[in-house]
């Protein structure tokens, strides 16, 4: 059988943080960052006091670890400023509303079958 097309009409759901996060791991490919990193990210895409939401939400348990995936994304110039003045680079576009995906999924080993 083969199959070139396949049409899924279940929804992928996602919490908010987690659909920035997906849309993140697209964006952004060629950069290796932690999940960690683009939920950090996402918060910071959200919330003004994104730090202290890291720490409400228990992403993170401290202001000082969550310091530290700031200056991270700091140096790939993801995030820029500093301090209360820290947001994200406005090159980064991303939906916080549902949108239609057209997604093509290749398999890298693909087998063929007898």
């Amino acid at each position: 059988m083969d199959l070139k097309e396949l049409v899924i009409k279940t929804p992928l759901k996602f919490k908010l943080i987690d659909f920035l996060v997906f849309q993140l791991d697209i964006a952004l490919p060629g950069l290796s960052l932690s999940k960690t990193h683009k939920v950090i990210l996402a918060y910071y895409y959200m919330y003004d006091n994104a730090v202290s939401k890291v720490i409400e939400d228990e992403v993170l348990t401290s202001e000082k670890s969550c310091m530290n995936y700031v200056s991270d994304l700091r140096k790939t110039k993801l995030l820029i400023g500093k301090g209360k003045e820290t947001k994200v680079n406005p090159k980064i576009k991303l939906q916080t509303e549902s949108f239609k995906l057209n997604l093509t999924i290749i398999n890298e080993e693909e087998v063929k079958l007898a």
